[in-house]
């Protein structure tokens, strides 16, 4: 096996690929003594691994790029109820740093209607609980969806839905938005996703601690909040680079 994964490093294969080419190799093996009986030497398990990956700085959307994609959203020829959810969920990921699948499964139990504010209770990776704020923004166009919306909400309602009054479809959202994103030329990193990126960043950028973003977002550990101090301190650096008097002074002369 060592001679192989030596074999495709020397073929440039991307740190991905062969990190899922050993993670295949573990998973035969594991076919091979749980269905077929087979022995096998256990080292494999425990010591072949792949490449570690570095992970890489998300991008962050500046909040005029978010301006331009809800005023596409209003101005385009879809139902109006269709149009104030689609809203309601950009504003509710960038407003609470929620990830998509956390955004969906919210109930309409759950949301303070008519209320100025509130929190609603967020269940996370690994089951994991927090209570995300919800600013008037946030309220605001949950509010005008609901009101917008020609199905009758319960309790057990899911407050995002679709067409069929089920569930939305993830896949249904992602493609609406890089529909917009394609139409106004954003870059493609601008995803629904990425606003929960920049709701991190612009809170660092705001003065936030990092401890207190970790809450937010529902990460276990501060190591995958660390990497928005990254960000923020690239944007920081290349802010100083722009606007450093001496660097004005320079282009002046």
């Amino acid at each position: 096996i060592r001679p192989y994964l030596f074999f495709i490093f020397f073929l440039n294969y991307k740190k991905t690929s062969r990190r899922r080419i050993v993670a295949a190799i573990k998973s035969f093996y594991r076919f091979l003594y749980k269905k077929k009986g087979i022995k096998i030497d256990s080292s494999i398990l425990t010591e072949l691994k792949g490449p570690k990956i570095d992970l890489a700085l998300p991008r962050p959307i500046k909040v005029e790029e978010i301006k331009n994609i809800i005023n596409e959203i209003q101005n385009s020829k879809q139902i109006n109820w269709i149009k104030k959810r689609n809203i309601a969920m950009i504003i509710i990921i960038y407003g609470c740093g929620l990830r998509i699948a956390e955004m969906l499964s919210i109930k309409y139990q759950e949301i303070p209607i008519n209320k100025l504010k509130g929190y609603i209770k967020i269940v996370g990776k690994g089951n994991r609980e927090r209570l995300a704020p919800l600013i008037p923004i946030v309220l605001k166009s949950i509010n005008e969806y609901l009101e917008s919306c020609p199905f009758n909400f319960d309790n057990e309602t899911f407050l995002f839905l679709g067409k069929n009054f089920k569930k939305l479809n993830p896949g249904i959202f992602q493609r609406d938005f890089r529909k917009i994103r394609k139409k106004l030329g954003l870059h493609k990193s601008f995803t629904p996703h990425a606003l929960r990126h920049s709701f991190a960043t612009h809170m660092l950028d705001g003065g936030a601690d990092v401890r207190t973003i970790q809450k937010l977002l529902g990460h276990k550990s501060l190591k995958s909040t660390q990497l928005y101090t990254d960000v923020s301190q690239e944007s920081l650096s290349k802010q100083y680079k722009k606007f450093n008097p001496r660097n004005n002074l320079n282009r002046q002369n």
